[in-house]
């Protein structure tokens, strides 16, 4: 009480430093009202009260760093100069990827910020204008410390420990109890919070859960095994995004010209959906019909998980299985997780397939050019049909490539073939994926000239899409849009009537695997969570968004629905007659069965979390 007495007596006083630091926060919020589709300000009651808390946790933050370092001129100044430019930065951040600073894109990502590509996407976020005002103003701020002890002086109790102490529950209280407020740092550390509690809105139902492997079906459908089984090609394009296909720019130009000339001679399904913003992600749910986590990744958090997925059934039925990689296949452990999985080549465009001269002369961006590696893909092949003459074999190949990865404005000048001189994000990608629509010839030219390949199936899809600024973003871990998620999906098998034409109903790449099960005529004891594409019903598609607050829901068409974990704040949109969803509809369906079921597939999401955590996906 009597600490409390001394701090009562002697009133916190805003400082030069702590009002410096109001003064950036509001900055930053002027900053992001004037720009579209970011945090629009109005003059309602609970709108200033979100603005009010932040500035209060604003001068909080200094007033703990200020009880914590008040011993050392030297290092409050330099602590409290150095907030501020870490607030401009991730300011500069939010402006820049159109989302506040998550904590889970560190804590999920952090081994890949040591590859030099993930490093200079992380630093091409900022423009130079943004250091350049940064550096600026920490210089202003030395000088004034210099001067006049601007920074380092306080007009505070004595008692750091009653101000420290009463600063740190406030501040505390406020990041854990209030809403998000606007003021970034704050943000970020309760996002912190957010990453370790699940959230118990969502529960799953009880039949469900006392089963120790829920997902393990046996599969004793009638299928007619298909005799003359064919070679299975699927490549996983990066970041593809289906609202680039059988679409045009304003100069009337097709962004994927070859892509669409393909459609007529396959089953294209217009309606299909990644589940996740990544691309181990993609892949995990491609391979094995299962859903990623929510938090972290399975290929590099959980990578001794029993499953049973795709290549590894085929293996069973004489299917040689490929997994070939243009980026680095030490990349979120994803050459581990394939041999683990089923695939017994598993490469990347290393010094194995590719000469330095290569390299010098085909590399940019992330990676190998998607035409020379469909070349080395094919040779690859070619020795194995030489070797396996006398005992032939299918193949099944994963290809993942690289080339439509940003930065997407690595694409060579004499390669830019949409704008020749790009000049914004939209045309960075544009150019990218057309150079990579044009590198898909390579494939079909080398695939025609191999008879012994005749009889293959081709799917071309994405490993997950990527927003082009439909609703301003232009990043993946942004946004919880269709085009965060759909992607687009042809299936090509020459001379087959059945595979052709355009599909409507929503279908995922959960479906991918039971879809080319039930091809093949294999019925095996699996775990896959998805459906065959002959199986029209229409079913719930699980979506997640593992950024930006996390966003989880489900696609029951025409409704989506999304759960923004950050802001509890819920969303239904009706697909067919507000395809931009921007009418929410929530409301409208509170307390109904279309709700309740919605509830029930987001329950799935967090449990399937803890299946993976606790390794109840496969059971040897």
């Amino acid at each position: 009480m009597k600490n409390f007495r001394q701090f009562k007596n002697h009133p916190i006083r805003i400082n030069f430093s702590e009002k410096f630091f109001v003064f950036i926060y509001l900055f930053y919020i002027v900053r992001l009202h004037f720009r579209a589709g970011l945090q629009h300000q109005t003059l309602d009651t609970n709108n200033l009260i979100m603005i009010v808390f932040g500035a209060i946790s604003a001068v909080l933050i200094f007033k703990i760093i200020e009880s914590i370092t008040r011993w050392s001129r030297l290092l409050h100044t330099f602590s409290k100069i150095l907030i501020i430019c870490i607030y401009m930065l991730i300011g500069d951040y939010h402006l820049r990827t159109r989302y506040n600073l998550d904590f889970a894109i560190f804590i999920d990502n952090w081994s890949l910020i040591f590859y030099k590509e993930s490093f200079f996407v992380v630093l091409d976020t900022f423009t130079n204008k943004d250091i350049i005002i940064t550096l600026g103003v920490s210089c202003i701020l030395i000088i004034l410390e210099v001067l006049k002890k601007s920074i380092s002086k306080t007009d505070v109790t004595k008692n750091m420990l009653s101000q420290f102490t009463i600063s740190s529950l406030l501040y505390c209280f406020i990041i854990i109890f209030l809403p998000y407020s606007y003021e970034e740092i704050s943000s970020l550390n309760k996002s912190i919070i957010s990453y370790y509690f699940s959230d118990d809105a969502f529960q799953v139902s009880r039949t469900f859960k006392d089963k120790k492997y829920p997902y393990i079906k046996d599969e004793d459908t009638n299928l007619a095994s298909l005799k003359d089984k064919p070679h299975i090609f699927i490549i996983l394009v990066e970041s593809f995004n289906a609202n680039v296909v059988l679409t045009k720019n304003e100069s009337r130009q097709e962004y994927t010209p070859f892509y669409n000339s393909l459609i007529k001679r396959g089953l294209y399904l217009n309606n299909f959906w990644g589940q996740s913003v990544q691309t181990a992600k993609g892949q995990l749910s491609t391979l094995c019909s299962i859903l990623p986590t929510i938090r972290k990744k399975v290929y590099v958090d959980y990578p001794d998980i029993k499953m049973k997925c795709l290549p590894k059934i085929l293996k069973k039925y004489n299917y040689e299985t490929l997994f070939f990689d243009g980026f680095k296949l030490k990349f979120d452990n994803t050459g581990n997780f394939a041999k683990k999985h089923g695939f017994e080549h598993v490469h990347d465009m290393t010094s194995d397939f590719i000469t330095p001269q290569e390299i010098k002369k085909f590399s940019w961006g992330w990676g190998i050019r998607d035409d020379l590696f469909y070349i080395k893909l094919f040779k690859y092949i070619d020795k194995l049909h030489k070797k396996n003459t006398k005992n032939p074999k299918h193949f099944f190949t994963l290809l993942a490539t690289a080339s439509n990865h940003k930065n997407f404005q690595d694409v060579p000048k004499n390669q830019r073939y949409l704008y020749p001189n790009q000049n914004n994000k939209k045309q960075y990608y544009a150019n990218s994926i057309r150079v990579s629509d044009e590198y898909l010839k390579t494939f079909f030219d080398e695939f025609n000239k191999r008879d012994y390949l005749k009889n293959s199936i081709i799917i071309i899809t994405g490993d997950h899409s990527f927003p082009i600024g439909e609703h301003y973003s232009y990043n993946a871990e942004n946004g919880f849009y269709a085009e965060n998620f759909k992607i687009p999906f042809l299936f090509i098998w020459n001379n087959n009537s059945k595979f052709k034409g355009v599909m409507n109903t929503a279908k995922s790449q959960l479906d991918i695997a039971p879809t080319i099960l039930e091809i093949l005529g294999i019925s095996e004891k699996n775990h896959f969570l998805g459906n065959s594409f002959f199986d029209k019903k229409n079913r719930y598609i699980p979506l997640i968004q593992p950024y930006d607050g996390t966003y989880l829901g489900a696609v029951f068409y025409p409704f989506k629905y999304m759960f923004h974990k950050k802001t509890r704040r819920e969303y239904l949109f009706n697909l067919d007659s507000d395809p931009k969803e921007q009418n929410n509809i929530i409301n409208t369906i509170k307390g109904k069965k279309l709700y309740i079921d919605f509830h029930n597939e987001v329950a799935k999401i967090f449990y399937n979390n803890t299946l993976i955590i606790e390794d109840r996906i496969w059971d040897n």
